[in-house]
């Protein structure tokens, strides 16, 4: 007859092991929900930004209709992950310019409306970049699939007003994109 192991102490270390594995397992998942919910806070904040930027711009009689028309449109992005996806793709593409543009003086990168909004009331294009700006920042924190490309856009957006306002030709380029998926023409990205 073989002698008989105890093996009595096995269980408790088992016990041991899972509970061990199940800590690691659900710390993990709550501190990637806590992370989930510092981007969303961070979205939310930046969208209040943006709400509050776009009220005082819009309210105010000398703001250009146009320039309105497309700050508006911003808002309607940030609430759309296919325009968003659009944009983004937009920013992508125009962000490494960003540094040669900056380098210009501001008036050769400013047009039409808002050239001639910074002479008259240099308050309002300041309100517009904010807006734009935050309704960016929102997106990227909003979107956890743009998150990664954030760090792409957002230095070269930064640099200065000039930049920002260079990169808002995006916007025309993601206003069409949006005009075209509802006129039959190409989809927009899932």
């Amino acid at each position: 007859m073989a002698p008989m192991i105890d093996n009595h102490w096995l269980l408790p270390i088992a016990a041991g092991l899972a509970a061990g594995w199940l800590y690691i397992v659900a710390y993990g998942r709550r501190r990637r929900i806590q992370v989930e919910a510092d981007y969303l806070r961070l979205a939310a904040d930046q969208l209040e930004a943006y709400y509050d930027a776009v009220e005082a711009f819009v309210d105010d009689p000398a703001a250009p209709a146009d320039l309105k028309e497309t700050i508006l449109f911003v808002g309607e992005i940030t609430s759309d992950r296919a325009l968003s996806a659009v944009w983004v793709d937009k920013l992508k593409a125009v962000a490494p310019k960003l540094r040669e543009i900056a380098k210009r003086p501001p008036a050769s990168t400013l047009d039409g409306s808002i050239e001639r909004l910074a002479k008259s009331r240099p308050d309002l294009v300041h309100l517009y970049v904010r807006a734009i700006s935050a309704a960016q920042i929102a997106i990227f924190y909003r979107w956890p699939e743009f998150r990664s490309q954030a760090f792409e856009c957002l230095p070269w957006l930064s640099i200065d007003h000039s930049a920002q306002l260079a990169a808002t030709a995006a916007l025309n380029e993601t206003k069409a994109a949006k005009s075209n998926h509802f006129a039959g023409g190409m989809p927009l990205p899932a």
